[in-house]
């Protein structure tokens, strides 16, 4: 799921669990899957914050090469 449908999910659990009729269990399966697709988003948002601080370090690394000047 990518994260604009994550989103929408998200949004779609929260307006259903705003139902003051919705039954117990109805209620404790969309939170569930609600704190799964947080978590999803999470470990995402982990891995991509991961690969840009090696790709930030791959840059100052590179920034570090001089160049003999003629």
């Amino acid at each position: 799921m990518n994260p604009q449908e994550l989103n929408v999910r998200l949004d779609e659990i929260s307006a259903l669990l705003s139902d003051p009729n919705i039954d117990v269990q109805s209620a404790l399966s969309l939170f569930e899957e609600g704190v799964n697709l947080v978590k999803s988003g999470y470990e995402e948002i982990k891995s991509a914050n991961a690969k840009i601080t090696e790709l930030k370090q791959v840059l100052d690394n590179f920034s570090e090469i001089k160049f003999d000047a003629e």
